[in-house]
Parts: C-alpha cells; sequence; structure tokens
C-alpha cells in the first residue's frame, strides 16, 4: 500500500503539477508564496521517489515504512544487512541509492561549478570595475546591472547604464540588486539548476528552473519597490529592455532579462495578494511537503 501511494505521490509532484503551477498567476502575484511551493513539490516529489523505493526493498504484508526501517536498523545492528533481500527488494534498493547519489551529486557538481564561475568572474571585476557608491561600475556602452551572488554579493553597473537612466531610476534598479543579494536568490537557484543537469527528462526539472527564475526577479522588483517607486522602477526596467542588449553573466542575476513586460505590468498594476491568500498558499506548500511523511506511516 505505502509503495503505491509514494509512486503515485512522485508522480504527482514531478510529472502532473509542474505544469499547472508553472501557469499559476497567483505565483507571479506572490513570488514568495511560488518559491515556497516550487520547493514543497520537488522536495515531496523526491522525498516520494525515495520512500517508493525503501518501500520496496523494506515493507512487507501490514507494516509502515517507519516500522520496516526500524526492523532494518535493528538488522544492521546485528550485522545481518542484505541477507533476505530479493529480487524485489534489490530492486527498491537500487532505485532508493540511484535517487539519492544522483540528486546529491548534481547538487555537488552544479555548486562546484558556480562557484568556479563567480570567483573567475569576481577576478575580471577586480581588474575592470571601479568603486562608487552602491555599486561597481565597469566602464563599457552596454546597458548590464547584475548581481554576483556569493558571501559578499557584488553589484554591478555599466557606464551605458548610468548614462542611460535618470537618478532615480538608475537608484530603483540597484535597490532592485540590493533585493537579489538580500534574499539569498543565487542560492535560491541553486537547486532546481542542479536537477536540470540531472533529471532534465522529468517536468519539474525542465519547468522549475525558469520559473523560479522569473519569481526571483519579481520578489526582488518587490524588494525595490519598498525603497523606490513602483513607476520609476517599472520605466527603468522599460528603457534598459529597449535599449539594445543587456545580458549578465550565466553566474550572475540581470535586472532586465526576465519577462519585462509581465514585470511592468505587475508593477503598475494595482493587484496585490492579501493575507489570507498568502496563508493559504503557504498551509498548501506545507501540506504537500508532509505528504510524504503521511505515507510513510501508512499500512
Amino acid at each position: 500500500m505505502s509503495t503505491a501511494l509514494f509512486a503515485a505521490l512522485s508522480i504527482v509532484c514531478l510529472v502532473v503539477a509542474p505544469r499547472p503551477l508553472a501557469s499559476a498567476n497567483w505565483a507571479t502575484r506572490s513570488p514568495r508564496a511560488g518559491l515556497l511551493a516550487w520547493y514543497a513539490l520537488g522536495a515531496a516529489g523526491l522525498l516520494s521517489l525515495l520512500g517508493t523505493g525503501l518501500s520496496m526493498a523494506f515493507v512487507h504484508h501490514d507494516t509502515s515504512l517507519r516500522t520496516a526501517m526500524r526492523a532494518f536498523l535493528s538488522g544492521v545492528c546485528h550485522h545481518h544487512l542484505l541477507a533476505s533481500l530479493g529480487v524485489r527488494e534489490a530492486v527498491g534498493l537500487t532505485l532508493a541509492t540511484d535517487v539519492a547519489l544522483v540528486v546529491l551529486g548534481g547538487l555537488v557538481t552544479t555548486s562546484a561549478s558556480t562557484v568556479l564561475r563567480r570567483r573567475r568572474h569576481r577576478m575580471v571585476l577586480n581588474v575592470i570595475s571601479t568603486s562608487a557608491p552602491g555599486a561597481e561600475v565597469l566602464e563599457h556602452p552596454a546597458i548590464a546591472a547584475y548581481c554576483l551572488p556569493g558571501r559578499r554579493p557584488r553589484i554591478v553597473v555599466s557606464r551605458g547604464t548610468i548614462d542611460l537612466l535618470d537618478p532615480a531610476e538608475l537608484g530603483a534598479v540597484l535597490a532592485h540588486e540590493r533585493g537579489h543579494a538580500e534574499g539569498h536568490h543565487g542560492l535560491v537557484l541553486l537547486p532546481f539548476a542542479s536537477l536540470l543537469q540531472v533529471l532534465s527528462f522529468l517536468p519539474y526539472a525542465a519547468l522549475a528552473p525558469r520559473a523560479t527564475a522569473l519569481l526571483v526577479e519579481l520578489a526582488a522588483d518587490d524588494a525595490a519597490a519598498r525603497t523606490s517607486d513602483r513607476h520609476t522602477l517599472a520605466s527603468a526596467l522599460l528603457s534598459m529592455a529597449t535599449a539594445g542588449t543587456n545580458r549578465a553573466p550565466r553566474c550572475a542575476l540581470g535586472a532586465s532579462e526576465a519577462a519585462v513586460g509581465l514585470r511592468v505590468h505587475r508593477l503598475l498594476g494595482r493587484d496585490r495578494p492579501s493575507m489570507p491568500h498568502l496563508a493559504s498558499s503557504a498551509a498548501c506548500s506545507v501540506m504537500v511537503l508532509l505528504a510524504p511523511l503521511a505515507c510513510a506511516v501508512v499500512r
């Protein structure tokens, strides 16, 4: 029974639910709630895959996964770890082990490559950028403004952007980048990038990176709007988007690269999520996250 529940839950979380979530309007209205939903869906799906394998390997007859794992650990202590495993049990244990190794391996390799790219870019910035209040300036006519994440985030703006925007617009763009730095958005996006590297055949891994990249931009817009005028930020985003090519490095978070039209419409609109809406979204995410734990105690 628990094996079927785990398998069904993993299919729902990793195959069925991601597409509706990627197109949900409420997620763009409340990006932090949307990010929580993506995290809950991914965690529940991966835990359910692990649970599917473990329940195949250790659950027999009317026992729950919790009871079976307790008996398994008792067997470990008495040194008869794999003595009674049959084909079904071996397949289940292999599935659980492979899922754990693939996910952890993808996270480690993606983290390492991201850290190396950011380190190299910091070394370049040390040579070519000049310090200014609130940012580092690149003496280049291209339009660019971005946050380089890390333990000491660096906000970078080009001379072309400074010449293009008026002081209020420039301040709003820098506030947007500070929103990325203060929200640790580089770290927030890292697990989704790692899943795309190793599980790209799953709808969740294919859709989550792009959807969450948009949500962190919306969250940074909201952070900037707390200290800057929303209309000013919208004007700055439009000016940068229409002025020409403005791409941030792959290891950084750019100000005007993701869905500028949607972001401007959202900044100029009056539709704000209510507290009951936010509370219900958070409650649903927590329920999804707890679902694998409920499956673990089902006989």
